[in-house]
């Protein structure tokens, strides 16, 4: 289990990719102060149930039909392991028996643990378009390589280079404030509409289920929703 790094006064970034731009603005120095003291336990811990309906910010990044009868929120963070566990081993999986057959959609949140999280979140939302999970599939599946890297800048600026982000983008994506606020706002609703309290966690029908979850719990868990809907 990975605990959530207490504010220090050393940078986890370098100073080239500075965390916020413009924090002497009071509203940014709250919302950074919020992402920061909402209790999380990173990857894996108990995590109780609230919220049914999903409005969270910023625009909706899901796979699957919009009205397939089961919708799971994945709430993760890029550089938590587990969520690369559950994006590279698992999620193939629930694609293959639930997503593509039209009976669930996900639809993956932003809950960035760390600078480095936010940052790689960030770059994951300038994707071209219908580039979003090749971009994001790509950073879980090479995640040891530049998560915990000496440069992240420059990792994750070749990672995006492969799928079309050249520097000058990556740069302008990096620096965006008010993207960066709205990933940090994300956050912040996941926190206080569904109580997320660590990474990954699945909110299902209102109830979350947390931890890289094997395709057997999906199945359990799934079954009793589909047989209700008619769509088992």
């Amino acid at each position: 289990m990975r605990s959530l790094p207490a504010p220090s006064p050393t940078p986890i970034l370098p100073r080239s990719m500075p965390y916020l731009v413009d924090l002497g603005r009071l509203a940014r120095h709250i919302l950074f102060f919020l992402a920061l003291v909402l209790p999380v336990a990173a990857c894996d811990s108990e995590s109780g149930t609230n919220g049914t309906m999903d409005q969270a910010p910023g625009p909706v990044r899901a796979l699957g039909a919009e009205d397939a009868p089961v919708t799971i929120i994945d709430y993760s963070s890029l550089t938590c392991p587990h969520c690369a566990q559950f994006h590279t081993d698992i999620l193939p999986e629930l694609k293959k028996k639930y997503i593509d057959t039209g009976k669930v959609r996900l639809v993956y949140r932003n809950f960035p643990l760390d600078n480095v999280a936010h940052k790689a979140a960030m770059l994951v939302s300038c994707a071209p378009e219908g580039k979003y999970f090749q971009l994001l599939d790509l950073l879980f599946a090479r995640q040891r390589q530049w998560a915990t890297s000496e440069d992240p800048r420059s990792a994750l600026m070749n990672l995006g280079k492969m799928v079309g982000i050249d520097e000058r983008r990556f740069d302008a994506c990096i620096n965006d404030t008010e993207l960066g606020n709205l990933i940090l706002e994300e956050r912040v609703y996941g926190d206080k509409t569904y109580k997320i309290r660590s990474t990954p966690t699945f909110v299902i029908r209102g109830e979350n289920h947390v931890g890289a979850l094997p395709i057997e719990d999906f199945d359990a868990i799934l079954a009793p929703l589909l047989s209700e809907s008619g769509a088992n």
